[in-house]
């Protein structure tokens, strides 16, 4: 059974995957999870996108741990 902090890092790691996806995509699957695309979520993911790379030993570390 999931309990409500599960949902919200798997929540958090299908938000984070998203932002690495292309621009269009990337907003779709976030109106999906959240339900909100303001002006200032594009403009912080985006920026996150350009000035992070990928951490892809992290992710999966979660995912695993999951």
């Amino acid at each position: 059974m999931f309990t409500r902090a599960s949902r919200l890092e798997t929540q958090v790691l299908q938000l984070y995957v998203a932002a690495y996806q292309p621009t269009g995509v990337w907003r779709e699957i976030w109106k999906h999870l959240v339900g909100v695309l303001s002006p200032q979520i594009t403009k912080d993911v985006e920026g996150f996108v350009q000035s992070t790379p990928f951490n892809a030993h992290a992710f999966m570390s979660r995912l695993a741990a999951s």
